[in-house]
């Protein structure tokens, strides 16, 4: 699942970052003409905040969303998922290069500089919430998000185009035009095969009948009979 990391997105599929401010547009894909934005949920510090109070409510963060929401909160496991997909995008340690979107994002954009701290979650993530290695331990570790975070996945793997030449070599990739070129190329090469047997007949041919010398020989063609030259429009010969 590194493919999820803010690098190979932007490198692949050409994916950017935008911050959104609804958690409800939180890794949303835009594509449009020229672009394609991903919209991230930017304020941690909420989310965290979120979470003290639920753990101040409950050590073991147990609450049902109905209960989350009585107190004023989202449901834990949501506030504790989307943190995560923040450090599958942006990861404390090991992608420099994501980190490095991550600054200029921030310094951009001047937003909360707490986004570059690691993330200091107040509860122990457990072995079961290690980076997924497929789609299943993806659904299963973030039964929120997953969806969202496999159609990255798939852009990463097979970039949707954006601009006309990209729609145009989409296309041209197509099984359908390429059996369209094989098609024609054995067109192609059917009739230079042909045309080269032919031409090679004929010298062939030609060389036959050079070779028999006899000017009645069918499709040969007569030669010119060479003459004597004239002189005063009479024959002359030596004696």
């Amino acid at each position: 699942m590194g493919n999820l990391r803010a690098y190979i997105l932007s490198k692949n599929a050409r994916v950017f970052v935008k911050e959104t401010d609804l958690l409800s547009d939180h890794l949303s894909l835009i594509v449009g003409e020229g672009f394609k934005t991903l919209l991230v949920f930017h304020h941690r510090a909420f989310l965290e905040h979120s979470l003290e109070g639920l753990k101040t409510d409950r050590e073991d963060l147990g609450q049902s969303f109905s209960e989350a929401v009585s107190i004023g909160c989202l449901a834990p496991t949501l506030l504790e998922e989307t943190l995560r997909t923040l450090d599958l995008l942006f990861p404390p340690s090991g992608d420099g290069q994501s980190r490095r979107i991550l600054e200029k994002w921030v310094q951009r954009e001047d937003l909360d500089r707490g986004l570059l701290e690691p993330g200091h979650i107040i509860f122990e993530i457990s072995a079961e919430n290690k980076t997924p290695e497929d789609l299943q331990e993806l659904y299963m570790q973030y039964p929120h998000w997953a969806p969202r975070l496999a159609r990255l996945l798939k852009e990463v793997d097979d970039p949707t185009p954006t601009t006309r030449w990209e729609r145009y070599a989409e296309q041209r990739k197509s099984p359908r035009h390429m059996y369209k070129c094989a098609l024609a190329a054995f067109i192609v090469a059917a009739l230079f095969g042909i045309f080269a047997t032919v031409l090679a007949a004929v010298q062939v041919w030609i060389s036959y009948c050079a070779w028999v010398d006899d000017p009645m020989k069918s499709l040969c063609g007569a030669k010119k009979t060479q003459t004597s030259p004239t002189l005063n429009g009479r024959f002359w010969s030596p004696m």
